[in-house]
């Protein structure tokens, strides 16, 4: 009978070998290739051989770290034939010293071959592993390699030095060469290096010492000057809070020092030993800013492949890499060999499902490479891959234009001039026209479109582009410039009829342009409301908590036709140095347009801002940006897409920090924003903005119809061109509500069962709040009974007053939310003014809804009702008692929530303007809290209320404060 142990390891073998299956040249499975070898390992005296070959499969595919090449070393070590170890160390050095030319690495290296060198160790076919000449090879490559490294140089002049001088295998002058071409190299042991050459000269050349040791003190002068530069970028590492950002300023400095001074050579060494000391994903602009540097150098197209080769080792699943590889593929020398290559990597690709899978910002990279890489090959003379081109032109265009995510359409208009040069002209005008049918408020698609049928059209199809851009010119971003190429077009290649219709054209168009934008200008000053877009109505929805955004009539006439589109005007601008102000970041996007908005976050260590601007040509300007220096730091500036979230259907309870709260579980929050409750104070959404885009996406993946106490939220990506006008059974007139419902023996079925007769009913709420729940009531008192025809719920208000349960009810058809509360806002100056259990709440912000204040009252006593009235700047506050309404005056006259302070006053005041508003919002420049203290608050900040003339007519003036602090004790405390 088998042991248990035996069991596992047949098990172990199965599994090794169901995981070789998977693991061939062409299986990118990064993990499983992983999982196989430490299986291989866990049996490695039994297949070794297979491990061996597991590591080299890997190694082909992927990128060690230097814990891998540890491990393997390690293990090759551990081999008891000595033959197979020396071999296999041998093959592993090799093939792993392209990709590690690090001090370190090759440190390893010589140390392997002196060994194997003077052992003498040799192969099992009785040859010297090493000779002399292989050996002076890769020392020579070893030290060209590492001279420049300015920390761990000196492992491999060592090694060098000790060989050559332990065996008297280098002459006195080819030594002396080496040492002077070392001290003309920046390095950490410059000093010691000197002194060695003093020691070496006196050992083999004593007698011309001075001589001598004059020409190495010369150089040794000059390499320090040298040195100061490089030590004081050495000592900046520790500054840095991100690595990979060290590495490219290091880089950048060597890069751009005077053409004299600069050497490739340096930069290499310095971006060997970034990526020898790390694989984070942030180390992909390392590799990127390293490529460019090559391009600017002029180097080989051998070495730009080799290079983007091992990119793609390090980040198979980045874009970046695959995208410079495509981008160079088709300069190798042999057009087969490109070929070749382009399709190896090309299967790589497709495995992976790169193009499904990355964000549209990075295909968008991927793809523009592919196009391009494959109409190279066209020019070359390949026409076997035209059919491919085309076939990817239509499908890179159709995700393109479908995405709708890039405001430059590089990827379109890449196929456009692809197509154009292909001299498929109708293909190349079929996708100008989808262009500007759907981008058609840009009219820098439409000038495209024009050229593009001026130089492969004719007048009239030239001509055509330009009028159909006037027609739609009230849409435009710029219309002006259509208008003044049109006219200048027509001036020159049409009539003088068809100028002089296209001039009154134009005047009209111009006149109803000015007229919108006059009225753009007269809205500004009020605010805008923004629309709600249209969602699912949750199953679990709190009917008297739940928002309805159409407004009364005379609300509606607030609302302005223009809406601001901060989900595709905004940018993201990253890399901030951590002193930012609010003031430089206005001063350096001046030039691009109005900006509408502004703010700074801090994370990790690093400062992000968003700028939001007026429209789309401000948002181009700023792209322009991009990579630019903002006091000494490279910045990225970038479109902010898809960084925005609607949330709708949360706690009424919940603030902007709560909310915050929630989403910050997901990703960096940028911002919370609630809206203007002025025009609707049952309005419950808010807009929360992600500093980046997968964290939006991730937060509607997460959180919507995710329960929170009792409310199923809603979380949508935002997008303004989604908006549309809210319907359902309210609007449709197919709800009706019913109050007055026993508290305790009335439930849904009850109240279904009584309202069936009348027609079919879909659905029943009950409401019941937290307070009801607790004193075991079944519902709030009220619900609300939906059918499915207006003329059911018509017909069930027969059942107005009837009894249910021994309680009369009432029924009457649901009305849109604003409404009731508008009534209730109109009847509170008769019902409360001078009601001893109401106080008035003044100088409270249009976006704290009623809930909100509900909790911040109930501290001081049971509230009965809190009405909203955000035109006023305040709320009224109704309480079960006078002296809960004492108490929450002195309680809360003064009281500090948030950047504003409450002042308490009666509701004559309210109404009355009595009392001016006063925020307390920072005026302090725009700089997180973590780098500066809050700005202080206190009641010295209050502004005192409006005084007005004595009733008695003796010209002075008193206070009107409607109910006194003096007025609420005596009602505490019983006095008269």
């Amino acid at each position: 009978m088998a042991s248990a142990s035996d069991v596992d390891q047949v098990k172990v073998f199965e599994k090794i070998e169901l995981l070789a299956g998977e693991c061939g040249p062409r299986q990118f499975n990064k993990e499983k290739h992983i999982e196989l070898i430490q299986l291989l390992r866990s049996v490695k005296d039994d297949m070794s051989t297979e491990l061996q070959r597991a590591r080299e499969q890997y190694q082909l595919l992927f990128a060690l770290t230097s814990t891998d090449l540890m491990e393997w070393f390690n293990d090759l070590m551990d081999l008891e034939d000595d033959f197979e170890k020396w071999d296999s160390l041998k093959r592993f050095f090799e093939l792993n010293v392209d990709d590690n030319k690090t001090s370190w690495f090759y440190s390893m290296y010589l140390q392997f071959i002196t060994q194997a060198y003077t052992t003498p160790t040799k192969d099992e076919n009785g040859n010297q592993l090493y000779t002399l000449d292989m050996v002076n090879l890769i020392f020579d490559e070893a030290l060209q390699n590492t001279k420049y490294d300015f920390q761990n140089s000196h492992l491999v002049w060592n090694k060098f030095y000790n060989f050559y001088q332990d065996l008297n295998l280098m002459g006195f002058n080819i030594m002396k060469n080496h040492f002077l071409e070392i001290l003309r190299i920046p390095h950490k042991n410059l000093d010691e290096t000197f002194s060695s050459y003093s020691s070496f000269i006196t050992k083999y050349a004593n007698d011309h010492y001075q001589q001598e040791m004059k020409q190495a003190t010369q150089i040794h002068s000059q390499t320090q000057k040298l040195q100061w530069d490089i030590e004081s970028w050495e000592l900046k590492k520790t500054s840095y809070s991100e690595p990979h950002q060290y590495w490219i300023d290091y880089m950048n400095f060597l890069a751009s020092k005077p053409k004299k001074h600069r050497k490739i050579e340096q930069v290499n060494a310095v971006f060997e030993r970034a990526i020898g000391e790390s694989q984070d994903a942030l180390f992909i602009s390392v590799w990127l800013r390293y490529t460019h540097i090559l391009y600017d150098f002029q180097v080989s197209d051998d070495i730009i492949h080799t290079t983007t080769k091992r990119f793609i080792k390090h980040f198979p699943s980045s874009c970046f890499p695959y995208a410079e590889f495509f981008k160079n593929v088709s300069n190798l020398p042999e057009l087969k060999e490109s070929i070749d290559q382009y399709y190896e990597i090309m299967v790589r690709v497709d495995a992976l499902h790169l193009m499904e899978s990355i964000e549209y910002d990075e295909w968008k990279v991927l793809a523009s490479s592919v196009l391009i890489c494959e109409y190279n090959f066209i020019k070359k003379g390949d026409d076997g891959i035209t059919q491919s081109l085309l076939v990817d032109l239509d499908v890179f265009f159709d995700r393109a234009v479908d995405g709708c995510k890039d405001v430059y359409h590089s990827v379109e208009r890449l196929c456009v001039l692809i197509q154009e040069s292909l001299d498929q002209i109708e293909a190349a005008r079929n996708y100008l026209r989808r262009i500007t049918d759907k981008f058609g408020s840009e009219a820098e698609n439409w000038l495209i479109s024009h050229n593009f049928e001026k130089k492969h059209g004719t007048y009239e199809t030239a001509s055509k582009v330009l009028y159909a851009a006037v027609t739609r010119s009230e849409t435009l971003d710029w219309p002006e410039r259509i208008f003044e190429e049109a006219l200048i077009y027509e001036q020159v290649y049409g009539t003088i009829k068809s100028y002089r219709q296209l001039q009154a054209r134009i005047d009209k168009k111009s006149s109803d342009i000015s007229a919108l934008r006059q009225q753009a200008l007269e809205d500004q000053s009020s605010e805008v409301v923004e629309d709600v877009i249209k969602v699912e109505e949750p199953e679990k929805r709190k009917a008297e908590e739940d928002l309805e955004e159409n407004v009364t009539d005379d609300h509606k006439k607030r609302k302005t036709e223009i809406h601001r589109d901060r989900e595709h005007l905004t940018v993201s601008i990253k890399g901030l140095p951590l002193d930012t102000t609010e003031q430089q970041i206005i001063k350096f996007f001046k030039d691009c347009g109005e900006v509408k908005s502004h703010h700074l976050v801090e994370t990790d260590n690093q400062l992000h801002a968003k700028v939001e601007f007026a429209d789309e040509q401000s948002v181009l300007r700023a792209l322009t940006k991009d990579h630019k220096r903002f006091h000494g730091s490279q910045i990225r500036v970038q479109k902010a897409f898809q960084t925005t979230v609607w949330v709708t259907n949360y706690p009424p309870s919940y603030t902007s920090e709560s909310i915050k709260s929630l989403f910050s579980t997901i990703g960096q929050v940028a911002s919370v924003r609630l809206p203007s409750l002025k025009f609707n104070t049952q309005r419950r959404f808010c807009y929360v903005e992600f500093l980046e885009s997968k964290d939006a996406i991730k937060s509607v993946e997460e959180l919507n119809k995710k329960d929170l106490e009792g409310y199923e939220i809603v979380v949508k990506i935002s997008d303004p061109e989604s908006k549309t006008s809210r319907t359902g059974a309210v609007e449709e007139k197919r709800e009706v509500y019913v109050r007055k419902l026993d508290f305790f023996k009335v439930t849904s079925e009850k109240v279904k069962q009584l309202f069936l007769k009348y027609g079919t009913v879909e659905r029943v709420n009950l409401p019941l709040s937290k307070i009801n729940e607790q004193q075991g009531k079944k519902h709030d008192g009220y619900g609300f009974v939906t059918f499915s025809t207006s003329e059911e719920a018509q017909a069930a208000l027969e059942l107005n007053l009837v009894t249910l349960e021994g309680r009369v009810i009432e029924v009457s058809i649901s009305q849109k939310k604003s409404e009731r509360v508008q009534r209730k806002e109109n009847n509170a100056f008769k019902d409360y003014q001078s009601a001893d259990n109401v106080i008035a709440l003044l100088n409270v912000p249009d976006t704290i809804n009623s809930s909100r204040i509900k909790d911040i009252c109930s501290e001081a006593g049971h509230v009965e009702n809190v009405l909203l009235e955000p035109e006023h700047n305040g709320a009224i506050v109704e309480f079960k008692d006078a002296s809960d309404a004492g108490k929450a005056s002195l309680r809360l006259d003064g009281k500090t929530i948030g950047d504003y302070t409450f002042q308490v006053g009666s509701v004559k005041d309210l109404r009355n303007g009595n009392i001016k508003e006063s925020s307390a919002k920072s005026t302090l420049p725009m700089v997180p809290s973590s780098l500066r203290r809050k700005q202080a608050f206190s009641k010295s900040n209050i502004v005192k209320a409006k005084t007005s003339p004595d009733s008695s007519g003796n010209g002075e003036e008193k206070k009107i404060t409607g109910r006194s602090n003096d007025d609420f004790r005596a009602l505490l405390f019983g006095k008269k």
